[in-house]
């Protein structure tokens, strides 16, 4: 816990030398791939110490993570020719699973939900041919499939993801659908994942009560 601590401060002096961090908050800023790495590993340790409320803070200034000082195209000199966002995808899952933390699991869920639907969207622009974002590929069939097993490792992420928020919602039936799609994604964690639904059903079945 101390080492984690030790690792936030560290984020943070980082992140200042960076020009962000302490007292940047409201100022103009220009991110970086390094930038926004850094604040997601600040962020993670902050909700891995339980420390939602600080996290929630952290978080306020990047908005719904799609404003246009995230992008590549918002540097042209810094990234010519890159295309997309430079929010890492594990802090766009972080950003959406700390509502559950907060207390506001369905904030959660449509959150993941909106994640899902672009994952979904980018897989199936991949698996027609197509680049990312739909326009003509140029990329190599090697370069494409390596596409489509990202994307659908990430979708199977969502996945998870959206099944734990609705166990914590007590949705048991739609919890355990959506672990059993998480096995189309990550066929080789199939035991981990049946074993957590058997729980689950054991969970719904009612106890006997005494007599």
């Amino acid at each position: 816990c101390r080492n984690w601590r030790a690792a936030v401060d560290l984020c943070g002096r980082l992140l200042t030398a960076h020009g962000q961090g302490y007292g940047k908050s409201g100022l103009p800023t220009s991110h970086t791939t390094d930038s926004l790495q850094l604040w997601f590993v600040r962020l993670a340790l902050l909700v891995k110490l339980g420390l939602f409320q600080n996290a929630e803070m952290e978080f306020e200034p990047f908005g719904n993570l799609d404003q246009p000082d995230l992008y590549y195209e918002y540097y042209p000199h810094v990234y010519p020719g890159r295309r997309g966002s430079m929010v890492p995808f594990s802090m766009r899952i972080l950003h959406a699973e700390l509502q559950q933390y907060l207390g506001n699991p369905q904030e959660s869920l449509d959150r993941l939900h909106k994640v899902k639907t672009v994952c979904s969207k980018i897989l199936a622009n991949l698996e027609q041919g197509l680049a990312e974002d739909g326009g003509i590929s140029s990329v190599t069939q090697e370069g494409r499939q390596a596409s489509v097993r990202l994307w659908r490792s990430r979708l199977g992420r969502v996945m998870y993801s959206m099944a734990n928020c609705l166990l914590l919602m007590k949705d048991y039936v739609l919890a355990v659908e959506a672990y059993h799609s998480v096995i189309k994604y990550y066929p080789e964690q199939e035991p981990q994942l049946l074993s957590g639904i058997g729980r689950i059903s054991l969970q719904r079945v009612p106890s006997p009560r005494a007599e």
